[in-house]
């Protein structure tokens, strides 16, 4: 899985990071169980460390990346978090269910 601010973006790979974090951070927030911008919107505002609403993938994602890297976390953490998103992000694929 390719994670940077360069296009394309991916909707379901972004759900997939997202609800990675969530699980591996144990954060207080509810995990995705759809691929929805409204949803992904919400959750990353209720994650916080800066994200700023949009209804733009683009921005979504790129605001992501800073999420990550403004969560302070260890390159191997960063590692693990991204092995857990591509494995659940292959999951979807072959399911369509979100993990």
């Amino acid at each position: 899985m390719k994670f940077s601010k360069e296009p394309p973006y991916s909707l379901g790979e972004l759900v997939c990071i997202v609800n990675s974090i969530i699980e591996m951070q144990k954060l207080n927030v509810p995990k995705l169980s759809t691929a929805s911008m409204s949803l992904v919107n919400n959750t990353l505002v209720s994650i916080g460390y800066g994200y700023q609403s949009t209804n733009e993938l683009s921005k979504m994602w790129c605001q992501m990346v800073d999420i990550i890297d403004n969560m302070d976390l260890k390159t191997e953490e960063k590692s693990n978090i991204l092995n857990l998103a591509e494995q659940k992000y292959n999951e979807l694929k072959s399911t369509r269910n979100l993990t």
